[in-house]
């Protein structure tokens, strides 16, 4: 019944997301709570994705990681990425083609780029993987525009609304 807390900074209309895996059976859990202590997302599964966190208030947050019956033990690995600016990430251009891996257990990769609104762009992304790879693209706001789960991924034909800095991420 061990319970894990990992604390982070957040400053309000942030949006993040954290990803959780481990070798549990059952299965692992997430919670994050916002400064005052309240709930903002609680999620049990093999792979465990607090997708699209809105943080409504500065302050700190806490992550807790535990499993889902209390009675499990496992390792895991746990990432924490802000959706705009994220943190650590490659900047890629038209035309560019970046190399890059993912080394550690729930790892996400963050790439941003400037977008013009009206331009069209395609993402394509390959690699040999054991599980299944993600690729998904937020605007400069951090809503979701595109999300595509394949061996072989390409993000085609996805029409940028807005001018400004928008991100990818690559996670498995």
């Amino acid at each position: 019944s061990e319970i894990r807390s990992y604390v982070f900074t957040g400053v309000a209309g942030e949006v993040v997301t954290a990803l959780l895996a481990g070798t549990w059976n059952p299965v692992p859990r997430i919670e994050i709570y916002d400064p005052a202590g309240g709930l903002r997302k609680r999620l049990d599964g093999q792979s465990v994705r607090a997708d699209t966190v809105h943080l409504p208030t500065s302050g700190t947050y806490v992550i807790l990681v535990l499993d889902s019956d209390g009675q499990q033990t496992g390792n895991y690995g746990l990432h924490l990425q802000r959706i705009v600016n994220p943190a650590g990430a490659s900047l890629i251009s038209y035309g560019q083609t970046l190399q890059d891996t993912l080394t550690v257990r729930s790892e996400i990769n963050a790439y941003t780029f400037a977008g013009v609104a009206g331009e069209v762009v395609t993402a394509f992304l390959a690699g040999s993987w054991a599980t299944v790879p993600r690729l998904e693209l937020y605007d400069p706001a951090g809503a979701l525009k595109k999300r595509i789960d394949a061996q072989s991924i390409r993000a085609d034909t996805v029409h940028l609304a807005g001018t400004g800095l928008y991100t990818l991420l690559v996670l498995d």
